[in-house]
């Protein structure tokens, strides 16, 4: 018996229902997990995702795309599989989708996290036979402190901020942890957004999200006290003196790295850490585990000596 699913050199591929879900190359229906853009590319015929991607989706690949929305939960019928999308908790839209057949069932979780982040829909746990986890994070050394610790040093850190006469810039991505950050910080300045993330967020309102206050970046305007959500690419425009602000980077990176350019950093991850692989791994109750995206063979190898039936999507790719 053909499995549900193929692992192939465009991606993971649904031949019984003719569809790929996150393919990296270019083919005529793509399941989208979510909207960053690893995961989510150019040129696809039919795009379908959770209905929160798709203005997303269109500001990142064309307006002209055709792209249909699915709500969580929803259960679609495409060439008799039955496929369901359910929250995973990553970002705003974030989806694990489900495909199933009367033969076996499989859940492809795409990026996730654990803890709730007060602004996507929370991870839920689907049981299937097979799971496909990734694996970003997946060394012991990546546990995350709560989120709320994590807000009460950056609380903390614009009110130093502001008492040296200096606004704060955080370097973050435009989809998923400016978000984030702007709706869980608490602070008396205003809160501004670089031009791609101002974007962004307005293209996440127009589906519905209800975001909190900000601004477009005016560099006449912003003062100290206020805060600034910008991408990587904000320190190398240098349109702001940079004796201006204090700088900080929000990534699960920050764990390790060290970076000499920014004056403090915040461990914030949008995905799971090593605890939380863990317990979707556990909770998914599959049969077989896929690792994908990150450190696979350590992973997997780990997953084995604790008893489960793990391979690496790398090692078993069909060319087709």
């Amino acid at each position: 018996m053909t499995k549900l699913i193929k692992f192939t050199d465009k991606g993971l591929y649904c031949e019984q229902g003719d569809f790929y879900i996150d393919p990296k190359k270019t083919v005529t229906k793509a399941l989208i997990t979510h909207a960053h853009s690893d995961h989510a590319i150019r040129g696809h015929k039919q795009y379908l995702s959770h209905y929160r991607n798709i203005p997303i989706l269109k500001i990142r690949l064309g307006s002209k795309i055709d792209v249909m929305g699915v709500e969580y939960g929803e259960i679609l019928n495409i060439n008799g599989v039955r496929v369901t999308f359910f929250p995973a908790g990553h970002v705003i839209g974030s989806a694990q989708i489900k495909i199933e057949n009367k033969f076996e069932s499989w859940v492809i979780s795409g990026d996730y996290k654990i803890e709730n982040d007060n602004i996507s829909e929370s991870f839920v746990p689907v049981k299937c036979d097979n799971f496909i986890t990734e694996t970003t994070f997946a060394q012991p050394i990546y546990r995350w402190e709560p989120q709320s610790a994590v807000f009460n040093d950056i609380n903390k850190w614009i009110i130093k901020n502001k008492s040296k006469g200096v606004f704060s810039v955080i370097l973050c991505y435009s989809l998923g942890k400016a978000q984030r950050i702007l709706q869980n910080i608490e602070i008396e300045g205003n809160i501004y957004a670089y031009r791609s993330v101002f974007e962004m967020n307005k293209a996440i309102e127009s589906s519905g999200v209800k975001l909190r206050e900000y601004e477009l970046l005016d560099i006449n305007k912003i003062q100290s006290g206020d805060l600034l959500l910008a991408p990587h690419n904000f320190v190398r425009s240098e349109i702001i003196d940079r004796n201006k602000y204090s700088l900080a980077e929000a990534s699960g990176w920050m764990k390790l790295f060290n970076p000499k350019s920014i004056d403090r950093k915040f461990v914030l991850s949008d995905h799971a850490d090593w605890n939380g692989l863990n317990h979707a791994v556990k909770e998914s109750g599959a049969q077989k585990i896929y690792t994908t995206h990150g450190f696979t063979k350590t992973y997997t190898s780990w997953l084995r000596k604790k008893g489960f039936d793990a391979y690496q999507i790398e090692d078993i790719e069909d060319k087709i």
